[in-house]
């Protein structure tokens, strides 16, 4: 429908565009509707690896036009074969691919007709970049605007054909969701690593374009790694332009990939990834030797088969089990009950008077007279504690692990982990195999054991650590329902964290069953369980469902807990999160200023959660519309987390950089380079160079420095792709960030 020239912007920047406009004798109603939509969605978008719109407008005869960023790059496949990338740089750059579609699908924009050609690549540096274009038979999934614009007659066909869903090649709109975005994308990525379709070319005499749309409907793709060896010579050529022969590649492509991709290419869109992130996450998993999310449905399927081929001996078996365990658990039950209730509760006051007598000393020992008129940090307080401790209660082992668990947990949650993991290792030593409140004792220790590992990254041990606190919880005679569950639950995110979603989500909706069923809907534990089932949700990528599970949360702590509370400020941000992800951006900024208004009421003035609130309610005013007071709240958070943080963390980091990006947009070019370099410089501090995924943020800086004539200082940046550190003073501003006011929350 459209005709793309280069052309060359003179004035106010001079620079190489790209100009779309319709062709002549094209602009029917339909045409100009669909090319408006096209121009109105590349506008809501704003992605470094999607194509930015520059104006728009409408020619002196009335066609209209807009005008893009000049793409001087090669579609993806082309690109991927010239330069010879292996299979894991192509994987790369596929993943930064789904990134731009997610985006898009989080602004309510399908694209449609996702190919090689509307994926184009350029290395700038030692970086490669995609950028996403053609959004021209787009579909809208939440903005009004989009949906007037265009749509789609039953009975045409949509798309390029090689590169059709299994719904779109029914010539109907039914079943168009994102997902059909993912069934393309597990087209492009069959092609990338095979150079193969899953099948055949529209091109092809051989093959009729009505038979090309049969397979796709009814066929099943053969796996990659079998098609590949199946092909003879040609897979000599095709391996060769990936840096590899042919068995080697089979080999790569074995078991995860072949998993991916045919997840990808299912059917039925309901047994497809529920997401492109899902898509992604399960690459990134493959990468970093995790178990995939597509292998693990499959060893499930398998182990019903066997229930089914053998389900009389498995339910003889399986209740043998169950009527020993239910035996031996009463045993158990009467013969601790007599041992604990004998003296436990003159054993428990004086366990609890020693502690305190112990704690009260310590912090006597922070008065300032005492401590030389300084007064004491916390983390030289819980030093302290942990000195005296090895010379103080030798005898006394119940009350020494007690202290050393206390001070322990202190030392995770100030971020010390490895001062906490010996304390907490001498803790459950002294607790050894005690009954009652002793192995309760040891298993708490045990908790904060597996929360040290997990901040170190050693997850194996941690898993090992928490597994045993619940197995403790579940033997230790009395009602220990509450325990297990948030236990189930922190090993949910243990599970999350270390990108084995299966077993998150079989843990999650554990902890949530086994607390509701005991406390109702009216428990704060289950609001806790249901948002941390809510995280796992987000990561695995079922953003609705994990929505639905932060607003069930958040509605029992609204209902159990009094207002203010910083417990509910957190459950409204995480709220707020789900609603932006899902396009809902008025109802998101709205659950982000009661989020701000408990931070505020109930944090000290510089508290770090109040900084990420400010952030994210930034991000949602100047998406709906406010951005001027959108900016001035980022710039506040920023501001606030330099002074608890310093510039030198990955999360002020990518702050700076997303606002520096957001005010590259306005007038304001002085402050967007003052961010962006200020971001920039974080990261190379921390990490080194800044170029790889940081190399679009570093081609913006570029990018801002020229408009603003600053053409030396750009030059030297693009050549060495560093930056040097930011001028404390900042900018000089029309608006800067020190006289910037952040909007009224209220």
């Amino acid at each position: 429908m459209g005709v793309v020239y280069l052309a060359e912007q003179t004035e106010p920047i001079r620079r190489q565009v790209a100009v779309k406009l319709i062709k002549v004798g094209m602009d029917t109603h339909e045409v100009v509707a669909r090319f408006r939509m096209e121009r109105q969605a590349l506008a809501l978008m704003s992605h470094p690896y999607i194509a930015t719109v520059i104006d728009a407008g409408s020619t002196v005869r009335g066609r209209p036009f807009f005008v893009m960023e000049y793409v001087p790059g090669d579609p993806i496949t082309e690109f991927c074969d010239a330069q010879g990338l292996d299979t894991a740089a192509r994987l790369d750059l596929f993943l930064r691919v789904c990134d731009g579609v997610q985006h898009a699908h989080q602004k309510g924009v399908i694209h449609r007709d996702l190919k090689p050609s509307n994926i184009l690549v350029q290395r700038l540096e030692n970086d490669l970049v995609p950028k996403i274009i053609d959004f021209g038979i787009a579909k809208s999934t939440g903005h009004q605007i989009l949906q007037q614009a265009a749509s789609t007659r039953a009975g045409m066909l949509i798309g390029t054909p090689e590169y059709l869903s299994p719904e779109q090649a029914s010539l109907t709109e039914a079943g168009v969701d994102t997902r059909t975005d993912v069934y393309a994308l597990g087209v492009l990525l069959y092609e990338l690593l095979t150079g193969l379709l899953p099948f055949g070319r529209s091109s092809d005499p051989e093959t009729p374009l009505d038979e090309i749309l049969r397979r796709i409907r009814l066929g099943d793709p053969a796996k990659p790694s079998t098609r590949l060896l199946a092909l003879g010579a040609e897979a000599e050529t095709l391996a060769a332009s990936r840096r590899t022969n042919p068995p080697a590649l089979a080999r790569r492509l074995r078991r995860d990939l072949d998993w991916i991709i045919l997840r990808a290419l299912e059917k039925n869109p309901s047994q497809r990834y529920g997401s492109v992130s899902a898509l992604a996450s399960d690459i990134r998993r493959h990468l970093h030797s995790h178990p995939v999310e597509a292998r693990t449905g499959a060893r499930g399927y398998a182990a019903r088969l066997f229930v089914r081929r053998h389900r009389y001996g498995v339910t003889v078996f399986a209740a043998s089990i169950v009527a020993l365990a239910m035996v031996a658990f009463v045993l158990a039950v009467q013969a601790r009950r007599i041992a604990l209730e004998r003296d436990t509760a003159s054993r428990e006051a004086a366990t609890s008077k020693r502690v305190a007598e112990f704690l009260v000393g310590l912090f006597e020992d922070t008065n300032p007279h005492r401590a030389r008129n300084r007064e004491k940090s916390a983390v030289e307080i819980v030093d302290q504690g942990a000195d005296r401790i090895r010379t103080e209660l030798s005898g006394e082992s119940r009350i020494r692990a007690e202290i050393l668990l206390s001070i322990g947990t202190v030392y995770v949650n100030l971020g010390r982990a490895e001062r906490a993991e010996s304390l907490l290792k001498e803790a459950i030593s002294l607790s050894g195999t005690g009954e009652g409140e002793i192995s309760l004792l040891k298993a708490r220790a045990l908790e904060s054991l597996a929360l040290a590992d997990k901040h170190q990254n050693r997850f194996s041990d941690a898993y090992q650590s928490q597994l045993e606190a619940i197995a403790i919880y579940r033997r230790t005679p009395g009602d220990h329902t509450l325990e297990t569950g948030l236990a189930l639950a922190q090993l949910a995110e243990l599970y999350a964290d270390s990108a084995q979603m299966q077993e998150a989500l079989r843990t999650g909706r554990e902890a949530d069953r086994i607390l509701t069923e005991r406390f109702g809907e009216r428990h704060t534990a289950v609001a806790t369980a249901r948002y941390v089932l809510g995280q796992v949700l987000r990561m695995e990528g079922s953003v609705p469902e994990a929505t639905e599970m932060h607003r069930q949360s958040l509605e029992i702590l609204l209902r159990e807990l009094k207002r203010p509370s910083p417990e509910i400020a957190t459950a409204f941000h995480e709220y707020a999160n789900g609603l932006s992800m899902l396009g809902r951006h008025k109802e998101a900024e709205a659950q982000m200023r009661e989020a701000v208004r408990d931070c505020e009421a109930t944090l000290p003035p510089d508290h770090y959660n109040t900084a990420a609130a400010y952030q994210t309610l930034g991000q949602e005013m100047a998406f709906n519309g406010d951005v001027d007071g959108g900016i001035g709240m980022m710039i506040r958070s920023m501001e606030m987390e330099e002074r608890l943080t310093g510039p030198n963390t990955f999360s002020f980091a990518t702050g700076a950089i997303d606002l520096g990006s957001r005010l590259a947009t306005t007038p304001r070019l002085e402050e967007s380079a003052f961010w962006l370099r200020k971001g920039l410089a974080s990261l190379q501090r921390e990490f080194g160079n800044v170029g790889g995924h940081a190399g679009e943020a570093v081609a913006l800086y570029v990018k801002v420095l020229r408009q603003l004539g600053r053409g030396t200082e750009a030059d030297q940046v693009q050549r060495s792709r560093s930056v040097p550190d930011p001028d404390p003073a900042g900018p000089v501003l029309t608006g800067g960030s020190s006289q910037t006011q952040p909007a009224s929350v209220n």
